[in-house]
């Protein structure tokens, strides 16, 4: 689906910008050596790969409870 999305927009960006964008997928050995090249693995949830288990921020979070739903 975001395959279908990047190609409809990327004409619209400028050569250097479709250079760098990538489509990883979600299979963690392959996105997480380019991942974790620029960001440490204590900057990122547990989900995608990193040791953040959140509990420092759990307080704030309230993407569980919209209130509408």
């Amino acid at each position: 689906m975001f395959e279908v999305v990047l190609a409809a927009v990327r004409p619209i960006f400028s050569q250097r910008t479709r250079d760098a964008l990538k489509i990883l997928g979600t299979n963690k050995q392959q996105y997480g050596p380019v991942l974790f090249k620029d960001i440490e693995k204590d900057q990122l949830p547990l989900d995608v790969g990193g040791t953040d288990d959140g509990i420092i921020y759990k307080e704030f979070d309230d993407s569980d409870n919209f209130g509408f739903l």
